[in-house]
């Protein structure tokens, strides 16, 4: 979506008309600062409530921060940092087949406090206690695809429509400083 804005000055001196100029560019940025901060706490409510099984430690929602992008801008979700806190962000997003289940592997480890992993659900990806990878224990060959949350394309629809919103009033309208 692209914002134009015209200004006029009329009635002021240049080093006026240039203050206002800064204080609102000021303020305008604020702004920008405080959406990013909305926006990345909206994501991290979306995958919270996204989640499909118990026990998560929040890896994936702490992973999402807002940075800021030169003098002007802010970035939420830096790829490198979500790659080394939650490694799975793609997969959870996106969703798809882990590599173990590309390959046909099979992965040691329990659900919940310790129960092997159940025949009833082999395929079928309904199970709801969170897996944890341990040496010396059960085996699991993982066979269904990771089900999409899409927490990046939702975080993008609301932002669109925050915009939309906020700025509905500044299409098309010229401001004069007098």
């Amino acid at each position: 979506m692209n914002i134009r804005i015209s200004v006029v000055q009329r009635g002021t001196t240049p080093l006026q008309f240039e203050k206002e100029i800064k204080m609102q560019f000021i303020n305008v940025n604020k702004g920008m600062g405080i959406l990013a901060l909305s926006t990345a706490d909206h994501m991290r409510r979306i995958i919270s409530t996204s989640k499909r099984r118990s026990g998560s430690q929040n890896r994936l929602e702490n992973s999402i921060t807002v940075e800021p992008i030169g003098k002007n801008g802010f970035g939420i979700g830096n790829i490198m940092f979500m790659d080394r806190l939650a490694p799975y962000w793609f997969l959870i997003n996106y969703g798809g087949f882990s590599a173990p289940a590309l390959r046909g592997m099979t992965v040691p480890g329990f659900f919940g406090a310790g129960d092997p992993p159940m025949s009833g659900y082999k395929g079928t990806g309904v199970g709801h206690q969170k897996f944890t990878y341990a040496r010396n224990t059960f085996m699991m060959k993982p066979e269904s695809p990771i089900m999409a949350m899409n927490y990046i394309e939702k975080t993008k629809h609301y932002l669109s429509s925050v915009i939309r919103v906020h700025f509905s009033g500044w299409v098309g309208r010229t401001q004069i400083f007098k």
